[in-house]
């Protein structure tokens, strides 16, 4: 038999001296000599003589002949010389088998529901990458014919108002009672977009918090919260990035989209633009799909007029109407949407995402919602601002490299 060992060994030695007689081969040098001792071609198989001597030491292989070797001791006898390949192949199988084994257990064990959850999850998120070739105007033919004004279905079976506005239009405030105050800090917005900075941050009411203020006039409320924004994002305060807060307090989607194109884009657009819109458009009852695709206009927006930007789409926050904070039915709604969101700034060049959803949430009960980080489980405290905002300072320094 042919020791392992002894396998590679004999192929080098055989490679090496296959044109050696059995007398010559015994001038080769010793380190060979003990191992191939003549060669011969016999009908294409190439057959290897191993002294005897070496014979008693090696434990047996498989017989018979792989890949056109066969190999025999001077006697006469034939041993496998790629058994290793044989082992290694052997081993593969089993591995396969055993995985395929845990597959079936795990598939028997699972709960069906669960399943059907994980199986819907996976095909949908191939599917945002379509959102990527929608235009507008085919995108509202679609969901007028789903989705009667763009709102809840339910919403309309229920007889409840609904407000949603066209996710697809650009439109301002108007017949609005804060229409005056919402004009004058569109104009303020228009002439902070002329400076230079490296963060523009996009919204509504979340985003407009960040300023201490309430439809443009100061809120003393919020001034705990403009402090953190200060020492995160203001020079003056000594942070290495500056950002540009350009949030107005609840508007909708078709509000954002009319601000960019009236002015809030400047000549020197900055490097990262980070947009949270949306949550308003879902209190007005707008469906799911209508306030998906209105954000999904907003990036597309803003990545075709500025080219050397990065859009980041923050993650819709977390929300219950429940009073122990508990997750319901909201944040299914809220949940959807961002997981489509996340998947098409997976797949989609200089678009990222960023989900702030566990900076409001107990550490040890991700399902639930923390008081002292959202106020009535809705609003971010001046804490869960801190929170979000070193995670926006951080995130925006990797994308910036710096």
């Amino acid at each position: 038999s042919v020791h392992k060992s002894t396998i590679k060994t004999m192929s080098v030695k055989v490679s090496k001296y296959e044109s050696l007689t059995q007398d010559e081969n015994k001038r080769a040098p010793a380190e060979s000599r003990h191992v191939v001792t003549a060669k011969a071609r016999e009908n294409g198989i190439l057959k290897v003589f191993v002294d005897e001597e070496d014979e008693a030491e090696h434990k047996p292989l498989f017989g018979g002949s792989a890949n056109g070797v066969e190999a025999y001791s001077s006697s006469g006898s034939k041993w496998q010389l790629n058994s290793a390949l044989f082992m290694g192949f052997m081993g593969v199988m089993l591995a396969l088998f055993v995985a395929f084994l845990l597959s079936v257990i795990l598939l028997i064990t699972m709960d069906g529901r669960e399943l059907s959850s994980h199986m819907h999850q996976f095909f949908n998120s191939d599917t945002c990458y379509e959102q990527l070739h929608f235009s507008p105007d085919d995108m509202e033919k679609k969901l007028r014919s789903k989705h009667h004004d763009f709102c809840l279905s339910e919403s309309i079976d229920q007889g409840i108002e609904c407000q949603c506005l066209n996710p697809f239009v650009q439109v301002p405030r108007k017949d609005d009672e804060f229409y005056d105050s919402w004009m004058d800090e569109h104009e303020q917005n228009v002439a902070k977009a002329q400076e230079r900075f490296e963060i523009g941050m996009l919204g509504g009411s979340d985003i407009e918090r960040f300023q201490g203020s309430r439809f443009g006039d100061p809120f003393p409320d919020y001034f705990p919260i403009r402090s953190v924004f200060d020492f995160y994002f203001s020079e003056n305060e000594g942070s290495d990035l500056k950002a540009m807060e350009l949030g107005l307090t609840e508007d909708r989607i078709p509000n954002l989209l009319w601000r960019l194109t009236n002015g809030e884009i400047a000549k020197h657009p900055p490097m990262i633009w980070w947009v949270l819109i949306g949550e308003t458009d879902l209190a007005d009852g707008c469906h799911v799909e209508s306030v998906l695709m209105g954000i999904l206009n907003v990036v597309k927006y803003l990545r075709h007029s500025c080219s050397k930007s990065t859009i980041v789409i923050n993650s819709l926050l977390p929300s219950t109407s429940a009073t122990d904070g508990v997750l319901g039915e909201e944040w299914s709604d809220i949940h959807w949407i961002n997981s489509r969101l996340e998947c098409f700034a997976h797949r989609t060049s200089r678009v990222d995402f960023y989900n702030a959803t566990e900076h409001f949430l107990i550490p040890n009960n991700p399902s639930k919602i923390g008081k002292i980080l959202m106020e009535d489980y809705k609003v971010p405290t001046p804490l869960g601002y801190r929170k979000w905002a070193q995670g926006i300072h951080n995130h925006a320094k990797k994308i910036l490299g710096t």
